[in-house]
């Protein structure tokens, strides 16, 4: 007995896009851009749009990014889901592409009219999303609950029926595909004139090898003027007690940045308004080893932060975080081995054919489940 497939081999993909400089945004279609020709290859055509234009839902799958609704939803927000349902119902199938940072940050309102809700990051146990989390944030809720930490505007999430997200939402691909982190322009001319530097330490004039010299134990240059305490709380707290090693946190010219990053031992990459960060990738090709809050609590894709693997992790309660530095400055020699490999695993899929391979694999996976499901 043969039974026919019900997944078109073929389709047209719309993608309508926020704005294409937001790293979020870039992080949704430049790796749909560099691969254009490869997802062509099994079948996919993939055209992007920044307006809504007629000719958008000439396709079998049209792709909205949620940065291009974001300026709409204050005194928009009826409006808005009227036409994500209009243009639901005018194509096969609809994908909402959740841009936002975190693991939370779910637009509970776009559910019922979408078939599918992609996040480039999740929370493993998905139940959580079923339960009501200070600040709309996992991480928001462990300070609020075990620090005491409190917002000055509370906000919360809205709690999801388990069916609906079995049913609906979908991991997809974070912004580490963006590219970019390297800014070779700069980092040419930082690092070419630096004196702790070496040509040879370059890697197609982008990477910085783990093993050439770096006089500065850690980096942590970074941003704590947040709206929200919970969010601010993990980098005040960071700083503050990492505050003997004198670190230079105040912001600097890019040129500086990229420099003293180059030049850093390891860096510390606590969550922002999402657990992952631009700084990560900038780690990875900076050659410094990344220690990072544990991120054993989320599903991504690429998966970048394998425990002791590609980072080093720390505990939420900061309990271990000075342990940590000490041993990675002590025994830096032997940690340049999770800096070379979280640079490998970077370069793999920014670089070479087999990552990219995998990313269209990823994406066909997506598409062929989503047909399955809506062709019932």
């Amino acid at each position: 007995m043969v039974i026919e497939s019900t997944v078109n081999p073929m389709a047209k993909i719309n993608v309508l896009l926020g704005d294409p400089s937001v790293i979020n945004t870039r992080g949704l279609y430049q790796p749909l851009l560099v691969n254009k020709d490869r997802l062509k290859q099994i079948g996919y055509t993939v055209e992007f749009y920044t307006k809504l234009a007629e000719e958008i839902i000439e396709c079998d799958i049209l792709v909205l990014d949620s940065k291009y609704f974001k300026p709409y939803w204050v005194d928009q927000s009826e409006k808005v889901l009227s036409k994500i349902e209009e243009l639901g119902e005018k194509v096969n199938i609809l994908i909402w592409f959740n841009t936002a940072d975190s693991t939370g940050s779910i637009q509970t309102q776009v559910l019922p009219f979408v078939d599918r809700y992609f996040k480039a990051q999740v929370l493993k146990n998905r139940e959580t999303y079923s339960k009501l989390i200070y600040g709309d944030r996992f991480y928001c809720d462990y300070y609020h609950r075990v620090q005491g930490i409190a917002d000055e505007n509370e906000i919360f999430n809205t709690p999801i029926d388990p069916q609906v997200i079995n049913q609906k939402l979908r991991l997809s691909w974070n912004y580490g595909l963006a590219g970019g982190y390297c800014h070779t322009s700069m980092l040419d001319r930082v690092w070419r004139y630096s004196n702790v530097n070496s040509r040879r330490g370059f890697r197609n004039n982008e990477y910085r090898s783990p093993e050439l010299s770096r006089p500065q134990s850690i980096f942590l240059r970074m941003n704590t003027n947040y709206a929200r305490e919970t969010i601010a709380y993990q980098r005040k707290k960071t700083i503050s007690l990492l505050r003997s090693h004198n670190p230079p946190v105040a912001k600097v010219s890019k040129r500086r940045y990229f420099r003293e990053l180059a030049q850093s031992q390891a860096a510390i990459s606590p969550f922002g308004w999402g657990e992952i960060n631009i700084r990560d990738f900038e780690c990875f090709c900076a050659g410094s080893v990344l220690i990072k809050p544990d991120m054993d609590h989320l599903l991504t894709y690429p998966d970048y932060y394998g425990n002791h693997q590609s980072y080093v992790p720390y505990r939420w309660d900061f309990s271990d975080l000075e342990d940590v530095v000490e041993d990675v400055i002590s025994n830096y020699h032997r940690y340049a081995d999770i800096a070379r490999h979280g640079q490998e695993l970077f370069r793999r899929y920014a670089d070479s054919d087999s990552g990219k391979d995998e990313f269209v694999q990823r994406v066909r996976e997506l598409v062929e489940e989503a047909q399955r499901a809506t062709s019932k």
